[in-house]
């Protein structure tokens, strides 16, 4: 196992350790003006300042930290990265090839036999690769892959949408020592796998949602529930263990949501009563909140001062909004009751996902 390895993606992160943000982004060949992963540098007020590019790579969307090293994937390119982390400098640790084309979501999964794997999402054919890692973190080359496949009883190829022309697989993650979680856009499916040492993954059932949810972002909360994202439906369901099996327990509605709008990340403040979305078209910031039942609700939106809010993350009582064709991230502080008060935004290149760090 990686030293420091986390078996979930954490959505708060405390001002007192996070004295960075990583970013991911688009390079040329998908239209971007990054040159790979960038850096910004947070103040002690929250205050953000773009230091400019930490290591050359091609179109690195979505980033994952485990034991000092930053994963990224090379969603132009169909590969994975691996980056030794020190201070602010980035060494490479080589790449391989990904199971399918455009991946764009990864996480590093740890099975309780102490064995760590990369997983990684390709959006282009809905694919699911697991790569082992060595003891430094560099990514050997990949061990398996998963595909949607259609049944008898459903046809788990595609959606109703536009968007669901075939599988397209979008997350990652593990919610406890030996299951996984991955999402499929274009089935509208959520699939569930054990995890071992090799293979690493047993795709053991799938949790099919309502047709045109197009899920999309993963989140784990304390209480056990996932929350995930529909991009295509601007809902946030909610998906309970129950007796070994996932239910859907609520589908809710994302507010300021206009027709059109692809709804994109996920985060929680750092009280957890109230989370955010990112809504691209009407560019917006849906939150939603807590009610004294404990359940989710729709609260109220705000404009996420740019354009296209392809990302977001809560540090403190601040959150971050990636703006990926305004080419801003943009900064909020988070009042004690969840209302958002914009303090401004920096130019960064085609911005595409925040890693706090």
């Amino acid at each position: 196992m990686i030293p420091g390895t986390a078996t979930w993606r954490s959505s708060v992160h405390t001002d007192d350790l996070c004295r960075r943000l990583w970013v991911g982004g688009y390079t040329a060949e998908m239209d971007g003006s990054a040159a790979g992963i960038g850096l910004i540098e947070r103040g002690p007020r929250g205050e953000l300042e773009y230091r400019g590019t930490a290591a050359i790579t091609e179109s690195p969307s979505f980033l994952g930290l485990a034991g000092g090293v930053i994963y990224a994937t090379g969603e132009s390119g169909q590969v994975v990265s691996a980056f030794r982390r020190d201070g602010s400098a980035l060494t490479p640790l080589g790449q391989q090839p990904a199971a399918g084309p455009f991946p764009c979501a990864l996480a590093v999964v740890s099975s309780d036999r102490g064995a760590s794997h990369l997983v990684v999402a390709s959006y282009g054919d809905g694919a699911i690769g697991v790569f082992p890692l060595d003891d430094a973190g560099s990514v050997l080359p990949l061990a398996q892959a998963l595909r949607a496949e259609a049944d008898e009883a459903h046809d788990a190829q595609h959606g109703p949408h536009e968007a669901q022309d075939g599988p397209h697989a979008h997350d990652v993650l593990q919610v406890d020592a030996s299951t996984v979680l991955t999402t499929d856009l274009g089935t509208d499916c959520v699939y569930v796998h054990t995890l071992g040492s090799a293979p690493a993954l047993t795709r053991v059932r799938d949790i099919r949602l309502a047709p045109g949810t197009g899920p999309r972002d993963l989140l784990l909360r304390p209480s056990g529930d996932v929350w995930v994202v529909g991009e295509l439906s601007c809902q946030v369901v909610v998906l309970r263990p129950q007796n070994g099996e996932y239910s859907v327990v609520a589908q809710v509605q994302l507010p300021g949501a206009a027709a059109g709008d692809h709804a994109s990340a996920i985060a929680v403040n750092s009280a957890g009563t109230h989370a955010y979305v990112g809504l691209r078209g009407s560019n917006r910031v849906a939150t939603l909140r807590l009610n004294d039942s404990g359940a989710l609700e729709p609260a109220t939106f705000t404009s996420c001062g740019g354009d296209w809010p392809r990302h977001l993350v809560v540090v403190g009582e601040h959150l971050y909004v990636a703006n990926q064709r305004s080419g801003t991230v943009s900064s909020f502080a988070v009042a004690a009751d969840g209302a958002l008060i914009a303090e401004g935004a920096i130019a960064v290149p085609s911005p595409t996902y925040l890693l706090a760090d």
